[in-house]
């Protein structure tokens, strides 16, 4: 028996195409297949581009450029914190025995606000006593063997005198001059350890009555650093408790750049909306303003401003604090009123922020400064360069000698 062949091999004379059932010319067929399969590609490929690029204008959400009176404002952010903070020390080492006062407590200037132990002082005081009672008994004494000597002396003297200088011999009198001096320096000795045993005896004195630690001004107890039974005063520097100024005042630290540094001085503005919660704002009064160094991290991200007017610089606000509504700690915002400016050339802030973030896709180096985006007349995103002023949350006001009312300014995607 023998086995069927796989395959039937074609009848003489017949194509291979006629044998499989397929029409000459397939492989051309493959090949326009897949031309095709890459010709819808390079479009799709083109399409997408121009939509990244800002070629399809119905993508982007718009609004037009204005001109008219914008009221300008300040806007920052920070945490409310005491105007001034003053650090007590122990002024001299002992062990605390109690402490009256507990933290955020108000003090006036003065108030205890802990106590050392008085045993160890007041034992030190009972031997500068001591010492000081030994210290009059000795210059009693050498006062005493001065004035001895002394009479001793003025009668060798007058003997001496009377006998024509024979008697007392040169050596008596050598010897009495001497002990006439030694007893001279002795009284002096004396006396000058008693001026010490006396000023040792103030000092231990002076230190018993400051074992009370006293408030040096009126405040709040902001915080407490040590605890009863603590030895306190080894340690040059170190600190019992902090001491925040009343918080009738309290400071606002925030963060914006020298142009609108100078519209708020300019301002004069006296008072300033608080927002401490949301729907919860404080309108608290403007104390004093203090321009300071940037915060570090904003300073490092803006190492290099795209103008002067740009540089990022701290603003340090004491307002006043009416009713206690304000606490210390709260994070907050804060809005200030820099007056109304006259027919100013206005976008919405939104077309910036898509500026910046459009300029940010870029390689670096190939623009700077601030800019709005257009709709050009064939619907693609054109870049035109602004320079910022004020804004009031919502609007700026920007100079541009390109952009005109009436333009629509791209503000981001639909």
């Amino acid at each position: 028996m023998t086995d069927a062949p796989d395959s039937p091999d074609p009848p003489a004379g017949t194509s291979v195409d006629e044998f499989l059932g397929t029409k000459p010319g397939g492989s051309w067929g493959w090949w326009i297949r897949w031309l095709s399969i890459g010709l819808a590609g390079v479009v799709l490929i083109v399409l997408v581009g121009r939509f990244v690029s800002g070629g399809l204008a119905t993508e982007y959400a718009s609004e037009p450029v204005t001109r008219v009176d914008i009221p300008l404002k300040l806007f920052g952010s920070g945490r409310l914190q005491p105007v001034a903070v003053h650090l007590v020390d122990a002024g001299q080492e002992g062990v605390i025995r109690a402490i009256p006062v507990a933290d955020n407590q108000p003090v006036n200037a003065g108030d205890i606000l802990a106590r050392l132990d008085p045993a160890p002082l007041r034992e030190a005081i009972a031997a500068a006593r001591e010492l000081l009672d030994t210290r009059q008994a000795a210059l009693a004494k050498a006062q005493a063997t001065k004035a001895d000597v002394d009479a001793r002396l003025g009668l060798y003297q007058r003997v001496r005198r009377r006998s024509g200088g024979s008697v007392p011999s040169d050596r008596e009198m050598t010897a009495a001059q001497d002990a006439a001096r030694r007893a001279a320096d002795a009284v002096d000795t004396a006396q000058v350890e008693l001026a010490a045993a006396r000023t040792a005896l103030s000092e231990r004195e002076a230190q018993l009555a400051s074992a009370d630690i006293r408030a040096p001004v009126a405040g709040v107890v902001s915080r407490r650093f040590v605890a009863i039974g603590q030895r306190v005063g080894a340690n040059p520097g170190q600190h019992l408790f902090a001491i925040a100024e009343p918080y009738t005042r309290l400071r606002l630290d925030i963060a914006t750049d020298r142009a609108q540094a100078q519209r708020l001085r300019a301002a004069r503005a006296v008072r300033a909306i608080v927002t401490v919660a949301p729907g919860k704002a404080v309108s608290a009064p403007i104390l004093r303003l203090t321009e300071t160094a940037a915060p570090p991290a904003l300073a490092r991200s803006a190492s290099a401003p795209i103008s002067v007017d740009s540089t990022p610089v701290g603003i340090a606000l004491e307002l006043g604090n009416p009713g206690g509504a304000l606490r210390v700690g709260t994070a907050v915002t804060v809005q200030i009123d820099l007056g109304m400016h006259r027919d100013a050339l206005v976008v919405p802030d939104s077309a910036l922020r898509f500026g910046r973030a459009s300029d940010a896709a870029r390689p670096p180096g190939v623009v700077r400064g601030e800019a709005v985006y257009v709709t050009g007349s064939d619907g693609t995103p054109q870049r035109v360069p602004v320079t910022r002023g004020g804004s009031d949350g919502r609007n700026s006001e920007v100079a541009s000698d390109m952009l005109k009312p009436g333009m629509r300014v791209i503000t981001g995607l639909r």
